[in-house]
């Protein structure tokens, strides 16, 4: 089963009202990466050297959250656990 916008909206207390939209994205691994979690371009390059993104990695790279860490780096790490747990 995987998670739905009433999840994220319970996990995260994000309103979550209107229709769902779905919108077939057409960028790369690379950008999304760089884009979405500001993975470094070397990261990034290192970690697609086999072509993909291993679940693996998004856990080890954004598992732990510290107290001094800013905001932006808490949604990062929130970002990828919800996309380390999507079916």
């Amino acid at each position: 089963m995987g998670m739905t916008l009433e999840d994220v909206q319970q996990l995260l207390g994000i309103l979550v009202t209107g229709l769902t939209v779905f919108m077939e994205d057409k960028r790369d691994a690379k950008n999304l990466l760089m884009t979405m979690l500001c993975v470094s371009k070397d990261v990034v390059k290192a970690e697609l050297s086999c072509g993909s993104v291993k679940l693996s990695w998004l856990e080890m790279y954004f598992r732990e959250v510290n107290e001094g860490d800013t905001d932006v780096r808490v949604d990062h790490c929130a970002l990828a656990y919800l996309l380390s747990r999507a079916d």
